[in-house]
């Protein structure tokens, strides 16, 4: 088990989100959510108030937040997954590991 979370820590710590190539703000944040880029299309700043270039930025912030708590949230779960499938089939029907399965449950929700 302590393969997979060490896969993990490895998988999170290379994750990188970002948006479209083809978006007039691109937003790049690692899996801490650093920003690590941040492009605005030549010639948008001329084409906006600055009141609307500040919106587009910070949607293209906010998009891009929830694109990566996505992505990490999908490695966790695969994560999650993976050691499901090392616990042996006796142990899953016990009642402790219904408890300890919501329990782990209630923390990650």
């Amino acid at each position: 088990m302590l393969g997979l979370i060490y896969d993990w820590i490895e998988e999170a710590e290379e994750f990188l989100s970002s948006g479209d190539d083809d978006d007039d703000v691109i937003v790049v944040h690692d899996s801490r959510g650093r920003l690590i880029d941040l492009d605005v299309r030549e010639g948008l700043q001329r084409e906006l108030t600055v009141d609307e270039l500040n919106d587009q930025i910070n949607a293209a912030l906010g998009d891009n937040a929830e694109r990566a708590r996505r992505g990490i949230d999908a490695i966790s779960e695969r994560l999650f997954q993976r050691c499901a499938e090392l616990i042996p089939e006796e142990l899953r029907k016990h009642p402790v590991a219904d408890q300890l399965s919501a329990a782990m449950h209630g923390q990650r929700g």
